[in-house]
């Protein structure tokens, strides 16, 4: 769906995670809806209504078909599309033809590749990799924040523990607020790098600010972890969601972005895969902290931070590449130009 937002595709995915993020908001408003003295069947059957205007929503304004990366003329979706049968031509946007005109590169426009390509790439084992780090590494501390505020602060009240759980369940959905903001800072960098290079490659780079951001933000969480103090802890919280918003925002962006979108499904499907069975590791873990460790979240803390500085190679290699792609291409489009100027001196 990006796709259909050319110049804030961006925004749209980070809006899209900040509302996933933030669907617990649902059942807080079920509880005060239910506390109020609205039966609990009404609030179902309420809830039933808006799921199925979503179904329709689905067959009425989605298209039926991937959407390209780059739009041709006159593309219709949802319900103009219904009883068609258009196919859709791969042609250049006029905001990337305006790009490509200064800088071409070839590489960066991916759409001819086959999913064997795809996969053997090696910036996708590298954000697979950091994909896996970070979904770890934060759900990991969400499903163990009650045994850490005890552990490392010193609770013993339910009530002080209930506390910052509540706080932490505020803050995380808020993020609906902070994503679109984050969307809007990378769609202003992907515009900004657009002036020197074309399209994919500009946001491929704007991609790698949004990785480095959320591997930032994991980074200082953790060491903030680190520290016996409430207040820290309420800043580790708000970096949490930060380093979150961050990530998996800038991760669906990414693989529009230098994927094909026919192959788009399969590769987010292999990484949700890989993080899916990291999260095996969480049991074992906990056994090692509660039995081995005796509940000692320094040492699991400082482990986490050496994942967490691992997660960078992959927006280092993605500049890297994208770097050198950039300067190979400079260099043969310069041979061209002195090919072409010879030639034309051969002819006078």
């Amino acid at each position: 769906m990006t796709n259909l937002y050319l110049k804030f595709r961006a925004s749209y995915s980070f809006s899209l995670f900040g509302g996933f993020s933030s669907a617990s908001t649902v059942y807080l408003i079920f509880n005060k809806l239910y506390y109020s003295g609205i039966a609990m069947k009404w609030i179902i059957y309420g809830y039933i209504g808006i799921c199925l205007l979503m179904n329709i929503r689905t067959f009425l304004l989605t298209p039926k078909r991937s959407i390209p990366y780059t739009l041709p003329p006159n593309y219709k979706y949802g319900y103009k599309e219904l009883c068609s049968e258009q196919t859709v031509p791969v042609v250049e946007s006029k905001f990337e033809r305006e790009n490509n005109e200064s800088v071409t590169d070839k590489h960066f426009n991916p759409d001819n590749m086959t999913f064997k390509q795809c996969f053997c790439k090696v910036y996708t084992y590298t954000a697979i990799l950091n994909y896996t780090i970070m979904q770890f590494v934060s759900t990991f501390y969400m499903s163990s924040l009650s045994m850490f505020l005890k552990s490392m602060l010193g609770f013993t009240e339910k009530e002080d523990i209930a506390y910052y759980v509540n706080m932490f369940a505020i803050i995380q959905c808020s993020s609906i607020v902070f994503a679109p903001f984050n969307g809007f800072l990378i769609d202003y960098f992907r515009r900004k790098f657009a002036k020197n290079t074309n399209d994919r490659a500009a946001s491929i780079k704007a991609c790698v600010i949004g990785f480095s951001l959320g591997n930032t933000f994991l980074m200082i969480m953790i060491i903030f972890c680190l520290i016996p103090s409430a207040k820290c802890q309420i800043v580790a919280m708000i970096l949490q969601v930060l380093a979150r918003i961050c990530f998996f925002g800038v991760y669906t962006m990414f693989l529009c972005v230098v994927y094909p979108t026919k192959h788009y499904g399969k590769m987010f499907g292999i990484s949700t895969c890989v993080a899916g069975v990291s999260m095996l590791l969480q049991y074992p873990l906990t056994l090692i902290l509660t039995r081995v460790i005796n509940e000692d979240f320094t040492i699991l803390n400082a482990f986490f931070l050496a994942l967490a500085c691992i997660a960078w190679v992959n927006p280092l290699y993605i500049w890297y590449y994208v770097y050198a792609r950039t300067k190979r291409s400079n260099r043969e489009s310069s041979k061209e130009i002195h090919l072409n100027a010879v030639s034309l001196n051969d002819e006078n």
